[in-house]
Protein backbone atom coordinates (compact mmCIF):
# COMPACT_ATOMS: atom_id res chain seq x y z
CA UNK A 1 0.00 0.00 0.00
CA UNK A 2 1.31 3.57 -0.31
CA UNK A 3 2.37 5.38 2.25
CA UNK A 4 -0.98 7.95 2.23
CA UNK A 5 -2.15 4.42 3.45
CA UNK A 6 -5.36 6.05 5.32
CA UNK A 7 -5.86 3.02 7.78
CA UNK A 8 -2.05 4.23 9.15
CA UNK A 9 -2.87 7.55 9.13
CA UNK A 10 -6.29 6.91 11.26
CA UNK A 11 -4.11 5.13 13.91
CA UNK A 12 -1.37 7.62 14.39
CA UNK A 13 -3.96 10.25 14.63
CA UNK A 14 -5.88 8.04 17.29
CA UNK A 15 -2.61 7.57 19.39
CA UNK A 16 -1.27 10.91 18.83
CA UNK A 17 -4.48 12.31 20.49
CA UNK A 18 -4.94 9.43 23.01
CA UNK A 19 -1.11 10.36 24.45
CA UNK A 20 -0.93 13.81 24.11
CA UNK A 21 -2.50 14.52 27.14
CA UNK A 22 -1.56 11.22 28.85
CA UNK A 23 2.16 11.35 27.88
CA UNK A 24 3.49 13.64 25.24
CA UNK A 25 7.09 12.19 25.30
CA UNK A 26 5.35 9.25 23.94
CA UNK A 27 7.05 7.77 20.48
CA UNK A 28 5.14 5.37 18.51
CA UNK A 29 5.31 3.90 14.98
CA UNK A 30 2.69 2.77 12.72
CA UNK A 31 4.05 0.88 9.76
CA UNK A 32 3.02 -1.40 6.95
CA UNK A 33 3.73 -5.58 8.15
CA UNK A 34 3.28 -8.32 6.05
CA UNK A 35 0.61 -7.95 2.88
CA UNK A 36 -1.91 -5.44 4.32
CA UNK A 37 -1.13 -5.78 7.83
CA UNK A 38 -0.33 -2.87 10.17
CA UNK A 39 2.09 -3.15 13.14
CA UNK A 40 1.84 -0.87 16.01
CA UNK A 41 4.60 0.55 18.31
CA UNK A 42 3.89 2.46 21.30
CA UNK A 43 7.15 3.60 24.00
CA UNK A 44 5.64 5.60 26.67
CA UNK A 45 6.24 6.00 30.57
CA UNK A 46 2.66 5.63 31.06
CA UNK A 47 3.07 1.54 30.70
CA UNK A 48 5.81 1.62 33.40
CA UNK A 49 4.59 0.01 35.95
CA UNK A 50 1.54 -2.05 33.78
CA UNK A 51 1.94 -5.58 33.69
CA UNK A 52 1.04 -6.75 29.75
CA UNK A 53 -2.26 -7.60 30.12
CA UNK A 54 -3.30 -3.81 32.07
CA UNK A 55 -1.33 -2.59 29.10
CA UNK A 56 -3.67 -4.26 26.36
CA UNK A 57 -6.64 -3.18 28.35
CA UNK A 58 -5.39 0.37 28.47
CA UNK A 59 -4.98 0.32 24.75
CA UNK A 60 -8.17 -1.39 23.90
CA UNK A 61 -10.16 1.74 23.77
CA UNK A 62 -8.03 3.58 21.23
CA UNK A 63 -7.96 0.27 19.39
CA UNK A 64 -11.72 -0.40 19.00
CA UNK A 65 -12.79 3.79 17.97
CA UNK A 66 -10.89 3.36 14.59
CA UNK A 67 -13.13 1.34 11.97
CA UNK A 68 -13.60 -2.11 12.25
CA UNK A 69 -11.77 -2.67 8.36
CA UNK A 70 -8.81 -0.48 10.23
CA UNK A 71 -8.50 -2.64 13.21
CA UNK A 72 -9.02 -5.97 11.69
CA UNK A 73 -5.56 -5.05 9.66
CA UNK A 74 -3.46 -4.65 13.08
CA UNK A 75 -1.36 -7.68 13.36
CA UNK A 76 1.11 -6.44 15.79
CA UNK A 77 0.98 -4.05 18.84
CA UNK A 78 4.06 -3.80 21.31
CA UNK A 79 3.41 -1.20 24.11
CA UNK A 80 6.92 -0.71 25.68
CA UNK A 81 8.15 1.26 28.18
CA UNK A 82 11.48 3.40 27.45
CA UNK A 83 13.67 1.06 29.21
CA UNK A 84 12.34 -2.20 27.78
CA UNK A 85 12.98 -0.50 24.11
CA UNK A 86 16.22 0.07 25.08
CA UNK A 87 17.10 -3.46 26.34
CA UNK A 88 14.82 -5.02 23.23
CA UNK A 89 16.89 -3.07 20.84
CA UNK A 90 20.37 -1.82 22.57
CA UNK A 91 19.87 1.80 22.14
CA UNK A 92 20.61 4.13 25.09
CA UNK A 93 18.00 4.23 27.76
CA UNK A 94 16.04 7.57 27.30
CA UNK A 95 16.78 8.62 23.89
CA UNK A 96 14.15 5.62 22.01
CA UNK A 97 14.22 7.38 18.39
CA UNK A 98 11.51 5.13 16.44
CA UNK A 99 11.23 5.44 12.36
CA UNK A 100 8.08 7.21 12.27
CA UNK A 101 5.12 8.20 14.28
CA UNK A 102 6.09 11.05 16.59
Amino acid sequence: MAQTDPGLAAIRSALGAHFAGLDPSAKFTVEHGWKDNIHIRVISQHFESMKMGERNAAMRPVLKALPPEIRLRISLTMWLTPNEYAEAYGVPKRTHAVSAGR
